[in-house]
């Protein structure tokens, strides 16, 4: 199975003369698999006797379908890289490595089969009748279990209701036995980097 090897720039939002930027602040080599070793019928496209490659360096197909398709993995890899930097660097946190195959990167994905699916299922009840203690109008509770039932609503999220979800998840586990917090930490501990994660924007993609 080939995995391409591709320089990532990681970049943050500036301020310059009133007006926000990227900036570079360094690059990590991330490990992408390439489409034509997945679909059969994938054809590389050539360029002057050449096989043609995108200016990341990954191959350009015949059919759109499968440059769509291999648009699509190239932005999930990054995802799942930047999520394992220090937010604002290009540094890896403590523990963490990038996948360079398809064992690691599903390993983020699948979580474990059926058992981990329950195990998801039993902490977002636990944390929605949380939330329906606290008082809050429907509205916020629909907010509030939204961002943490579903983590692309929450990786979409500004960085102000980002924090206010890692005050509640903060607030949530106080409440939950030893026993449980570690029963559900995988879940939990996706939940808090997402939270943390920099967002992504239109020029990371």
């Amino acid at each position: 199975m080939t995995f391409q090897a591709i320089n990532m720039e990681v970049t943050k939002s500036v301020q310059v003369n009133g007006e926000t930027t990227r900036e570079k602040i360094g690059t990590v080599v991330i490990h992408v698999p390439v489409v034509h070793d997945l679909v059969s019928e994938a054809v590389q496209s050539t360029l002057e006797g050449k096989l043609a490659y995108t200016d990341d360096g990954l191959p350009v197909y015949e059919k759109d379908e499968h440059n769509w398709l291999q648009s699509a993995i190239y932005a999930q890899v990054k995802a799942q890289a930047r999520n394992k930097l220090v937010s604002k660097t290009a540094t890896l946190k403590d523990g963490a490595s990038i996948a360079t195959d398809w064992a690691g990167l599903t390993a983020e994905s699948s979580g474990g089969g059926a058992i981990h699916l329950q195990l998801v299922r039993e902490i977002k009840g636990l944390f929605s009748s949380w939330v329906a203690s606290l008082g809050k109008s429907q509205g916020a509770q629909a907010k509030i279990t939204g961002a943490f039932n579903d983590l692309n609503v929450l990786k979409s999220a500004d960085k102000v209701s980002k924090d206010k979800i890692l005050g509640y998840l903060a607030d949530f586990i106080d409440t939950l036995t030893e026993e449980n917090q570690v029963k559900y930490n995988k879940y939990l501990t996706k939940v808090a980097e997402t939270a943390t994660a920099d967002e992504i924007e239109a020029d990371d993609f």
